[in-house]
């Protein structure tokens, strides 16, 4: 009977070790998922930014166009 406890609290002690090691392998997964979420944030901030700049460009690109064609028309 002693060796049947031993076995099975040798059974148990493995099941706890492997779940240890799965927590374990789980917060590092979160870690990884919340720097890539981080990552995703900057990427999305950063193009914002670059959306805007590219609408004040176009918005100059048309006040230059519509400045040359009246020049072009008047002259």
């Amino acid at each position: 009977m002693a060796e049947t406890n031993s076995a099975r609290l040798d059974r148990i002690e493995s099941k706890l070790d492997q779940l240890a090691e799965a927590m374990v392998a789980m917060a590092r997964a979160e870690e990884k998922l919340a720097g890539l979420k981080q990552d995703h944030d900057r990427a999305y901030e950063r193009m914002n930014r670059l959306s805007s700049k590219l609408d004040e460009i176009e918005r100059k690109v048309d006040d230059n166009a519509r400045i040359l064609f009246r020049r072009t028309c008047t002259h």
